[in-house]
Protein backbone atom coordinates (compact mmCIF):
# COMPACT_ATOMS: atom_id res chain seq x y z
CA UNK A 1 0.00 0.00 0.00
CA UNK A 2 1.31 3.60 -1.06
CA UNK A 3 1.59 5.96 2.16
CA UNK A 4 -0.97 8.39 0.76
CA UNK A 5 -3.68 5.63 0.02
CA UNK A 6 -2.87 4.52 3.70
CA UNK A 7 -2.85 7.94 4.92
CA UNK A 8 -6.64 8.81 3.00
CA UNK A 9 -8.02 5.45 4.76
CA UNK A 10 -6.92 6.30 8.20
CA UNK A 11 -8.57 9.69 7.81
CA UNK A 12 -11.74 8.26 6.29
CA UNK A 13 -12.33 6.56 9.12
CA UNK A 14 -13.97 9.11 11.31
CA UNK A 15 -15.10 6.90 14.55
CA UNK A 16 -11.59 4.98 14.82
CA UNK A 17 -10.46 5.61 18.28
CA UNK A 18 -7.90 2.81 18.53
CA UNK A 19 -4.89 1.78 16.31
CA UNK A 20 -2.14 -0.58 16.51
CA UNK A 21 0.84 -0.88 13.59
CA UNK A 22 2.86 -3.67 14.22
CA UNK A 23 5.94 -4.42 12.16
CA UNK A 24 5.18 -1.32 10.19
CA UNK A 25 7.55 -0.71 7.41
CA UNK A 26 7.83 1.18 4.07
CA UNK A 27 6.71 4.81 5.37
CA UNK A 28 9.09 7.40 5.66
CA UNK A 29 6.88 9.47 7.58
CA UNK A 30 3.52 8.31 9.24
CA UNK A 31 0.83 10.88 8.97
CA UNK A 32 -1.87 10.35 11.49
CA UNK A 33 -5.26 12.10 11.22
CA UNK A 34 -8.24 11.01 12.79
CA UNK A 35 -10.31 12.82 15.01
CA UNK A 36 -11.64 10.79 17.69
CA UNK A 37 -8.36 8.60 17.82
CA UNK A 38 -7.47 7.97 21.42
CA UNK A 39 -5.00 5.00 21.24
CA UNK A 40 -2.34 4.52 18.88
CA UNK A 41 0.48 1.83 19.28
CA UNK A 42 3.20 1.50 16.87
CA UNK A 43 6.04 -0.39 16.30
CA UNK A 44 8.43 -0.16 13.18
CA UNK A 45 10.77 1.70 10.89
CA UNK A 46 10.16 5.23 9.90
CA UNK A 47 11.99 8.38 10.09
CA UNK A 48 9.34 10.32 11.53
CA UNK A 49 5.34 10.31 13.31
CA UNK A 50 2.69 13.49 12.94
CA UNK A 51 -0.40 13.66 14.58
CA UNK A 52 -2.92 16.00 13.13
CA UNK A 53 -6.52 16.59 14.81
CA UNK A 54 -7.09 13.79 17.53
CA UNK A 55 -7.47 13.37 20.82
CA UNK A 56 -4.88 11.03 21.69
CA UNK A 57 -4.53 9.99 25.05
CA UNK A 58 -2.63 6.77 25.08
CA UNK A 59 0.84 6.17 23.06
CA UNK A 60 3.15 3.67 22.36
CA UNK A 61 6.02 4.07 19.94
CA UNK A 62 8.71 2.13 19.57
CA UNK A 63 11.24 2.34 16.47
CA UNK A 64 12.80 -1.13 15.23
CA UNK A 65 16.34 0.70 13.70
CA UNK A 66 19.07 3.13 15.56
CA UNK A 67 18.40 7.15 14.47
CA UNK A 68 21.59 8.69 13.95
CA UNK A 69 22.13 12.44 14.77
CA UNK A 70 20.92 13.86 11.73
CA UNK A 71 19.93 17.64 12.43
CA UNK A 72 18.04 17.37 8.90
CA UNK A 73 15.29 15.01 10.55
CA UNK A 74 14.54 17.86 12.32
CA UNK A 75 11.95 20.75 11.16
CA UNK A 76 14.42 23.80 11.32
CA UNK A 77 15.46 24.76 14.75
CA UNK A 78 12.97 22.41 16.56
CA UNK A 79 13.69 19.45 18.22
CA UNK A 80 11.76 16.55 17.77
CA UNK A 81 10.74 16.71 21.40
CA UNK A 82 9.05 19.62 21.18
CA UNK A 83 7.51 18.80 17.74
CA UNK A 84 6.04 15.61 19.24
CA UNK A 85 4.32 16.79 22.16
CA UNK A 86 3.27 20.12 20.04
CA UNK A 87 1.00 17.74 18.16
CA UNK A 88 -0.35 15.88 21.66
CA UNK A 89 -2.01 18.33 23.96
CA UNK A 90 -4.14 15.79 25.63
CA UNK A 91 -1.75 13.03 26.01
CA UNK A 92 -1.91 10.77 29.57
CA UNK A 93 -0.30 7.85 28.82
CA UNK A 94 3.07 7.42 27.02
CA UNK A 95 5.43 4.24 25.90
CA UNK A 96 8.66 5.71 24.60
CA UNK A 97 10.60 2.44 23.32
CA UNK A 98 13.95 1.93 22.94
CA UNK A 99 14.68 3.92 19.17
CA UNK A 100 12.18 6.88 19.58
CA UNK A 101 13.98 8.48 22.61
CA UNK A 102 16.94 8.69 20.54
CA UNK A 103 14.52 10.35 17.58
CA UNK A 104 13.14 13.02 20.42
CA UNK A 105 16.54 13.58 21.47
CA UNK A 106 17.55 15.19 17.97
CA UNK A 107 17.86 19.04 17.60
CA UNK A 108 18.21 21.47 20.31
CA UNK A 109 16.41 20.21 23.93
CA UNK A 110 14.90 22.90 26.13
CA UNK A 111 14.75 22.83 29.98
CA UNK A 112 11.07 22.48 29.28
CA UNK A 113 8.32 22.07 26.43
CA UNK A 114 7.04 25.31 25.45
CA UNK A 115 3.36 24.02 26.32
CA UNK A 116 3.69 21.85 29.62
CA UNK A 117 1.74 18.18 28.92
CA UNK A 118 -0.40 18.89 31.97
CA UNK A 119 -2.99 15.64 31.32
CA UNK A 120 0.46 13.34 31.17
CA UNK A 121 0.11 11.18 34.43
CA UNK A 122 1.85 7.58 32.88
CA UNK A 123 5.43 7.39 31.31
CA UNK A 124 7.01 4.33 30.45
CA UNK A 125 10.69 5.44 28.84
CA UNK A 126 13.87 2.98 27.75
CA UNK A 127 16.78 4.65 28.29
CA UNK A 128 20.47 4.51 27.53
CA UNK A 129 22.00 6.65 30.41
CA UNK A 130 25.42 6.94 28.88
CA UNK A 131 23.72 9.11 25.83
CA UNK A 132 23.26 12.47 27.13
CA UNK A 133 21.09 13.74 24.71
CA UNK A 134 18.09 10.95 25.66
CA UNK A 135 19.51 12.41 29.18
CA UNK A 136 18.23 15.62 28.48
CA UNK A 137 15.06 14.82 26.77
CA UNK A 138 14.07 12.41 29.99
CA UNK A 139 15.15 15.64 31.56
CA UNK A 140 12.84 18.25 29.78
CA UNK A 141 10.34 15.90 29.52
CA UNK A 142 9.69 15.21 33.31
CA UNK A 143 10.12 19.06 34.17
CA UNK A 144 7.46 19.50 31.85
CA UNK A 145 5.14 17.33 33.39
CA UNK A 146 4.12 18.34 36.46
CA UNK A 147 0.87 15.93 36.71
CA UNK A 148 2.76 12.74 36.89
CA UNK A 149 1.85 9.87 39.27
CA UNK A 150 3.35 6.94 37.29
CA UNK A 151 7.13 6.39 36.38
CA UNK A 152 8.60 3.46 34.83
CA UNK A 153 12.68 3.78 33.67
CA UNK A 154 14.33 1.10 31.75
CA UNK A 155 17.76 1.46 31.67
CA UNK A 156 19.62 0.15 28.63
CA UNK A 157 23.07 -1.39 27.48
CA UNK A 158 23.84 -0.49 23.91
CA UNK A 159 24.17 -4.51 23.57
CA UNK A 160 20.93 -4.37 24.78
CA UNK A 161 19.70 -2.68 21.71
CA UNK A 162 20.16 -4.83 18.76
CA UNK A 163 17.07 -5.17 16.08
CA UNK A 164 16.34 -8.74 17.51
CA UNK A 165 16.10 -8.09 20.92
CA UNK A 166 14.39 -4.58 20.51
CA UNK A 167 11.65 -6.08 18.05
CA UNK A 168 11.19 -9.12 20.91
CA UNK A 169 10.60 -6.78 23.13
CA UNK A 170 8.08 -4.17 21.07
CA UNK A 171 5.84 -7.27 20.77
CA UNK A 172 5.69 -9.00 24.25
CA UNK A 173 4.74 -4.78 24.71
CA UNK A 174 2.13 -5.03 22.33
CA UNK A 175 0.74 -8.44 23.16
CA UNK A 176 0.38 -6.68 27.13
CA UNK A 177 -1.54 -3.72 26.00
CA UNK A 178 -5.61 -3.76 26.93
CA UNK A 179 -8.28 -4.73 24.08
Amino acid sequence: MDQGLFEHMISGCKLLERLILMNFDGFTVVNINAPNLRFFSIGGVFDDVSFRDTSLAIVFIGLSVKIGYDQNLTLGDTCNLVKFFSQLPLIQRLEVQVFFLKYLAVGHIPGKLPRLCMKLNYLSIRINFNDKDQNLAVLCLLRSSPNLQELEILALREKDMSPERVEKHLVRRLLQLPI
